[in-house]
C-alpha cells in the first residue's frame, strides 16, 4: 500500500462505521410535535417510529399522508387533532398504529426495559368539522382515553 492510499481508505472506514451507527439511533428518536402535514421535504417514512412529545396537530387546509409501518407513540398526555385531512394507511401491511410510548410490542422499544402501555396513556385522536376528506384504513388506536 502507498502511503497516499492510508488517508483514503481510512476516511472510508470511519464513514462506513459513523453511517452503520447512526441507523438505529436516528430511528429511536424521531421526535414528533406541534403541526404535522405533507411536506415534500421531511415526509413521514414508511415503517418509522415517532415519539410524540406535545401535541399534534394536522391544520385546517393541510393534508397528512401516513404510510404503512408508521408508529405513533405519545409520551404523556398528548393526542392528535384532525383540523384539516388525515389519509392514514393503505390496505397493505403492516397497519399504522397509534399508541403509548411504553408500548414495547410496536416499532422501537422508547422505554428502557420491559414496559407495556395502559388505557390513558395519551389522550385521543379528534377529528375536527372540516376533517371530512379523511380517510383511515389499516390503523390501529391502543391505550388512548380513559
Amino acid at each position: 500500500m502507498r502511503l497516499r492510499e492510508l488517508p483514503s481508505r481510512c476516511f472510508l472506514l470511519l464513514l462506513t462505521i459513523g453511517l452503520c451507527g447512526m441507523g438505529p439511533v436516528a430511528l429511536a428518536q424521531t421526535p414528533l410535535s406541534g403541526s404535522v402535514f405533507d411536506n415534500p421535504t421531511t415526509p413521514l417514512g414508511a415503517g418509522v417510529t415517532y415519539s410524540v412529545n406535545g401535541h399534534i396537530t394536522v391544520p385546517a387546509g393541510q393534508t397528512l399522508t401516513v404510510p404503512p409501518g408508521v408508529v405513533f407513540k405519545f409520551n404523556g398526555n398528548h393526542g392528535f387533532t384532525v383540523a384539516g385531512t388525515l389519509l392514514c394507511g393503505t390496505l397493505a401491511q403492516p397497519a399504522v398504529v397509534f399508541t403509548s410510548a411504553t408500548d414495547d410490542s410496536v416499532g422501537v422499544d422508547l422505554t428502557a426495559g420491559v414496559t407495556a402501555g395502559a388505557a390513558g396513556s395519551w389522550n385521543q385522536i379528534y377529528f375536527g368539522t372540516a376533517s371530512d376528506a379523511s380517510l383511515v384504513r389499516n390503523t390501529v388506536v391502543r391505550f388512548a382515553g380513559s
